[in-house]
C-alpha cells in the first residue's frame, strides 16, 4: 500500500481472533480495524488490545452509519473512524494522520511530574525513587495524570485509558484511585496527591 510517498507492507487478518493474536504478538505502524469481523467484534479487539498496547495507532471503519456506532467505537479505544462507503483520499488523509500521532506519541518513552516518574517501554513507576508497583490499569490511569502536568483529566478519559470504554455507574475507576492513593501513601506522599474535581475528574498534585 502506498499513501503519498511511504509504501508500507500490509498484512490481512481473516477474522477477529486471528487479528488480535496478531496486534499482540508483532509490531505493527498502524491497525485498519474492520468493525464486524468474524469470531471476535472489533469493539472487543479494540478494549481487549488497549490494555497492552495503548499508543498503538488504530483506525477503524465499519458500514454501519450514524452517531451511536461512531462513539461507541471511538469508546472503545479506536483513534478514528471512517464510515463506509469512503473516498481512497480521506482514507490516505485519516492513515496519515493517525500515523502523525502515533509517531508522536512514541517518540516519549519518559514521562515525568512532579516527583512520579514513568517509563513506557519498561511498564515501570516511581515516586522519589522508589517503585511503585502497578497493575495494568492502574499504569495506564496514573500515566494520564502524569501526561497532563497537573491538569484535570475528565473521568471518562481515564476509564478509557485502562478498560477500553466507559462502564456507567461503576466504582472500578474510584476504586483504582483509591488504591493509587494508597500505594503513593506507602511511599510517604500525602493521600491529596491524586486530588478529586467533582464532576470533573482527577489531577496529579505536585507533591
Amino acid at each position: 500500500m502506498k499513501v503519498e510517498g511511504c509504501r508500507f507492507e500490509v498484512v490481512r487478518t481473516s477474522d477477529g481472533r486471528e487479528a488480535l493474536s496478531r496486534m499482540r504478538n508483532e509490531d505493527f505502524a498502524l491497525v485498519v480495524l474492520d468493525v464486524c469481523l468474524p469470531r471476535m467484534d472489533g469493539r472487543a479487539i479494540l478494549k481487549s488490545i488497549r490494555r497492552q498496547k495503548p499508543f498503538l495507532p488504530i483506525v477503524a471503519v465499519s458500514s454501519f452509519q450514524g452517531d451511536a456506532g461512531e462513539s461507541e467505537t471511538l469508546n472503545a479505544g479506536a483513534d478514528d473512524f471512517i464510515a463506509k462507503p469512503f473516498s481512497e483520499r480521506t482514507f490516505q488523509a485519516r492513515i496519515k494522520k493517525a500515523l502523525w500521532h502515533g509517531s508522536l506519541a512514541s517518540m516519549e518513552k519518559t514521562f515525568s511530574w512532579g516527583h512520579v516518574r514513568m517509563t513506557i517501554d519498561t511498564r515501570a513507576a516511581e515516586y522519589r525513587g522508589e517503585r511503585l508497583d502497578l497493575s495494568d490499569h492502574e499504569f495506564n490511569i496514573l500515566l494520564q495524570l502524569v501526561q497532563a502536568q497537573g491538569r484535570i483529566v475528565e473521568a471518562n478519559a481515564l476509564e478509557r485509558s485502562a478498560w477500553g470504554d466507559v462502564e456507567r455507574f461503576s466504582m472500578r475507576l474510584a476504586n483504582k484511585i483509591k488504591t493509587l492513593r494508597n500505594k503513593f501513601e506507602a511511599l510517604g506522599a500525602p493521600r491529596e496527591i491524586i486530588d478529586t474535581n467533582r464532576g470533573m475528574g482527577y489531577v496529579l498534585r505536585e507533591y
